[in-house]
């Protein structure tokens, strides 16, 4: 079997191998084997054998998270579920396998929080441009087709109030990485202080 490893810090690499072992998580590449080196986790994962999603065939990836997330689910919330999130979820780490399945990889990130933290890369405000920022999705109803999958119904009023909590909370993050790296949010900062105000950006 072809593997890939990868090194992470000791606390992302107990919390990773803490959630590999009490939750459902087919759709990741399974865990060959581990080991801790000083202050790393070194964790050896299967090779998943496919390419990254095409655009026209995201529909069945977001949908696939929905399925994901109820699956994995820990905890009902007005606004949501406590699940396990992947936490990175852009079109690079969506791949259709050689058996048409689809599989989401690179766990950095893994965490269990709010499902809807993992559409934070799609642009339901059209802040951005595809050629700057080419993680970000511009399909707005992939929405619709994740909460399909997730079996969770919503109406338009909550679908709107869901997505400003989605954006305002992604754009948060924004801002402090910004703060914290040096690098320019202020496309972020105007953002959040229309979405904060009620209004059109």
């Amino acid at each position: 079997m072809e593997t890939v490893e990868k090194r992470f810090t000791a606390s992302s690499g107990r919390k990773i191998l803490k959630i590999y072992k009490c939750k459902r998580v087919e759709l990741l590449p399974r865990i060959v084997d581990f080991k801790k080196d000083m202050n790393e986790y070194i964790i050896r994962f299967e090779w998943i054998n496919g390419k990254q999603i095409e655009s026209d065939d995201l529909s069945n990836g977001f949908y696939n998270l929905g399925k994901f997330h109820k699956t994995n689910l820990i905890k009902r919330y007005s606004d949501g579920l406590k699940t396990i999130c992947h936490g990175d979820f852009h079109t690079g780490n969506i791949v259709k396998t050689i058996d048409n399945e689809y599989r989401f990889i690179d766990v950095t990130y893994l965490n269990i929080g709010w499902n809807y933290s993992d559409l934070e890369y799609i642009d339901f405000y059209d802040l951005y441009n595809t050629e700057e920022y080419p993680w970000m999705i511009k399909n707005k109803d992939l929405f619709d087709c994740y909460l399909d999958g997730a079996n969770i119904k919503l109406n338009n009023i909550k679908k709107n109030e869901i997505i400003r909590k989605i954006v305002i909370k992604y754009l948060k993050k924004c801002i402090k990485n910004g703060n914290k790296n040096g690098v320019n949010s202020s496309i972020e900062e105007k953002a959040l202080k229309y979405i904060r105000r009620g209004k059109d950006i």
